[in-house]
């Protein structure tokens, strides 16, 4: 069994400006240009490993990075997301990084099952 290990990272405001935070939609499909709110720095405030049938819980309004170490193995997570459920997402990334929600992108069922069929697959 290869043991999936993903590092999560959480950050804090700072002064600075190579950042900048802002408001994005997660509306499927929604291809509103996210809306800046200001530019900042970012610090490292802590950081931990989750493996294999593990999880962790955040604040909503906690930035955080998940970076998953693929020479584990593939990667596959769930992400629940719990109320309230905002049309927004308050996000922080390097100044002219591109915008990305990962709940804009609506997939079906039968899609992500055969990704994880795939993943299962490349570890057998």
């Amino acid at each position: 069994m290869t043991l999936v290990v993903i590092v999560t990272s959480r950050g804090k405001v700072v002064s600075g400006d190579d950042h900048e935070v802002c408001l994005e939609s997660c509306k499927p499909g929604a291809m509103a240009a996210p809306k800046p709110i200001m530019k900042t720095g970012v610090e490292l405030f802590g950081s931990f490993a989750v493996g294999a049938g593990s999880g962790y819980h955040m604040h909503a309004q906690t930035f955080h990075t998940v970076q998953p170490l693929f020479e584990f193995g593939p990667v596959i997570t769930v992400l629940q997301r719990e109320a309230p459920i905002s049309d927004f997402a308050r996000t922080i990334r390097r100044v002219d990084s591109p915008a990305v929600c990962p709940f804009s992108k609506p997939m079906a069922d039968d899609e992500l099952w055969e990704i994880v069929r795939r993943c299962l697959e490349d570890v057998g």
